[in-house]
């Protein structure tokens, strides 16, 4: 049975209609209490030999007023706990903010201890700490080495782009070179499905780049007004490669086909180029300076309206309010009388 019912401009609605089936049969109890009330009343009093006027409060009108006002506070009350609802049309918040895309290296040279405790643990907490300072904007997730994949597109959820996040480990780490053009192909096409007049983006890495051709990219980025911060990880000294089997046990370190250890070090040229042709800057390390010389340097960029936001939603007006005081009057009119 559909208890929704037609007004004026409105449709009244019960957010749990089940309730109303016991309306009935608690109405049919209290008139069945209170004609079992009045019996026994009667019976006393031919008992006694009096009349039931004569019997110390006791009026047939104000039990019978009682029980009708007692009878409908229960009714009002399983009408509120139904949760009456009017259907109406609710204005959305404006919401601002910028379209962020992280592009993180997971390459195997992400792996090297010149950051403690590895290149890759640095850049995750160096990227946390700013997403925590950008609460309003929206974040999206690009991992990358010799291909790039999104593992979280553009988001204002940042508890979900954290998880995605943290779920990059040794295990994730790929065994191919770094490569920046699959990122950067990843991040044009996110700009453009993000519908922002300007898409600002965030390259972690450590430099290296095994990329045929990263110039045409460039000037791709600069038409979509895309604006490309890039973080170097790792020092200029360099550090080896740790190697780490299946259980993620470190057993080494990455070696050349001579034998010898590889040295994986900074190499923040290209890293300089590529900010720089986007209107942008390069930030090396990943200390707390880094993070809010990054965070000032986003600071410059307005904020915009979401062009896909909806100026009007239908909602649900809660009336269950209404009924509630109804009952609460009626019981404590049934308690006084």
């Amino acid at each position: 049975m559909d208890f929704n019912i037609s007004m004026v401009g409105a449709v009244m609605m019960f957010a749990y209609q089940s309730l109303l089936f016991f309306m009935i049969p608690l109405f049919i109890l209290v008139v069945f209490l209170a004609v079992r009330l009045y019996v026994w009343q009667r019976k006393t009093a031919s008992l006694l030999g009096v009349n039931k006027g004569q019997l110390l409060y006791f009026s047939l009108r104000r039990k019978l007023v009682k029980s009708v006002v007692v009878c409908v506070g229960f009714i009002a009350l399983f009408i509120a706990c139904a949760r009456p609802q009017k259907e109406g049309l609710s204005a959305c918040p404006e919401q601002k903010g910028r379209d962020i895309v992280v592009l993180l290296d997971i390459s195997r040279s992400m792996l090297a201890q010149d950051s403690l405790p590895s290149r890759l643990d640095a850049a995750r907490s160096f990227i946390k700490q700013v997403v925590h300072s950008i609460p309003s904007d929206r974040v999206a997730l690009v991992v990358f080495s010799g291909q790039a994949v999104c593992l979280c597109p553009l988001t204002r959820d940042h508890d979900i782009f954290f998880t995605f996040l943290d779920a990059v480990d040794v295990s994730t780490i790929s065994s191919g070179t770094t490569a920046y053009a699959p990122a950067l192909k990843r991040l044009s096409e996110i700009a453009h499905q993000g519908g922002k007049k300007q898409t600002l983006a965030l390259l972690v890495t450590d430099g290296e780049d095994f990329s045929p051709d990263v110039g045409s990219l460039k000037q791709e980025l600069a038409q979509k007004n895309i604006v490309l911060f890039t973080v170097g990880v790792g020092t200029r000294e360099g550090a080896p490669i740790a190697l780490y089997n299946d259980q993620g046990v470190l057993i080494g370190h990455h070696k050349d086909q001579q034998g010898k250890v590889v040295i994986s070090r900074l190499c923040p040229e290209l890293l300089q180029q590529l900010s720089a042709s986007t209107g942008a800057h390069y930030i090396e390390g990943t200390s707390m300076k880094s993070v809010a010389s990054l965070q000032k340097a986003l600071d410059r960029f307005e904020r915009e309206r979401d062009t896909a936001q909806i100026s009007e939603r239908r909602c649900a007006q809660e009336l269950y309010y209404y009924p509630a005081a109804v009952s609460l009057i009626c019981f404590l009119g049934g308690w006084l009388l």
